[in-house]
């Protein structure tokens, strides 16, 4: 492709600083949700540690509730972080095939004509990207 892929190098030199934000995203939603879990832990270790005291003073209900609450605030937390996940490995999966069709289209931008066997040598080096 020669010179052609100075278009697949630009965008790959474009989404390296995209890379960086879904990194630092994905770290945010995982330091998240690695709260949510330690609180909904440390509240069954302290029922689970007290449970006869609770029993004997009938506080299960309001413990429960918090163990409920405790839980659905880290299945919130849970929902967003594989969503968001699912999307930065869609983005991730994305990019060869971006630089591909950049680079074939700046071949044959330039003049070149595409051939197959040409085309499925560059496509095999571009998914090793």
């Amino acid at each position: 492709l020669g010179s052609a892929c100075l278009g697949g190098l630009a965008v790959i030199l474009l989404m390296m600083p995209v890379n960086s934000a879904v990194a630092r995203r994905t770290e945010a939603y995982q330091k998240l949700l690695m709260g949510a879990k330690d609180a909904r832990v440390a509240a069954n270790l302290e029922v689970v540690s007290s449970m006869r005291t609770l029993k004997m003073q009938g506080w299960e209900d309001p413990y429960a509730a918090r163990i409920g609450a405790l839980r659905t605030a880290e299945l919130a937390a849970l929902r967003s972080y594989v969503q968001f996940r699912a999307a930065s490995m869609t983005l991730y999966s994305a990019v060869p095939l971006l630089v591909a069709v950049t680079s074939f289209a700046c071949y044959v931008a330039t003049g070149g004509t595409l051939e197959v066997g040409s085309a499925l040598a560059c496509l095999v080096l571009f998914d090793i990207l």
